[in-house]
């Protein structure tokens, strides 16, 4: 009589995977056109809310320009949206690339690092770049930060000498 329990088990095995599989992994393309856009998105987003903040004040100070006033709205959701839409299309490079784990698009809607930050920790730990764009990223939110907050800081002290001066003129007529 045959043992039939010999035949199934080497039928119904499968094979695990080994060094090849593992170094195809690691090969795998892991950056994107989209990722790329999402780690530089800050910088949109600081000349946005420096536009926005300039517009506000021209309105306020009754200056015209050649935007209507409120126009400060596109010029801050825009930005957003537009991460929203690169996460969307990163997510799905990600996916026809195989990557087996990849990170949902909707963390964009928490933000562009947030989104980055679990694309990172979505993606297969072999791959030794993907926390680049994470960094790059991070790095962008701090140095867009500052330069927005440095700039706004000099357009504020100057416009505030600006009106100093002004009165001063008036007072002094």
């Amino acid at each position: 009589m045959d043992d039939q329990r010999t035949d199934d088990v080497t039928v119904a095995a499968t094979p695990l995977a080994g060094p090849t599989d593992v170094s195809t992994d690691a090969a795998r393309p892991w950056g994107t056109v989209w990722v790329w856009l999402l780690a530089f998105m800050p910088w949109v987003v600081a000349i946005g809310i420096v536009m926005a903040i300039v517009l506000v004040f021209a309105t306020a100070l009754s200056i015209t320009l050649a935007m209507p006033e409120w126009f400060w709205v596109p010029l801050l959701t825009v930005p957003y949206l537009l991460s929203v839409a690169f996460a969307a299309g990163d997510a799905a490079r990600l996916r026809a690339l195989g990557h087996p784990s990849v990170a949902p698009w909707t963390w964009a809607f928490l933000g562009a690092p947030v989104y980055l930050v679990a694309r990172s920790m979505a993606l297969d730990p072999r791959i030794p770049k993907r926390l680049r764009p994470m960094w790059v990223g991070l790095l962008n939110m701090t140095l867009s930060t500052l330069t927005t907050t440095v700039l706004l800081g000099v357009v504020g002290t100057l416009i505030v000498a600006f009106l100093a001066a002004l009165a001063e003129s008036y007072a002094n007529r």
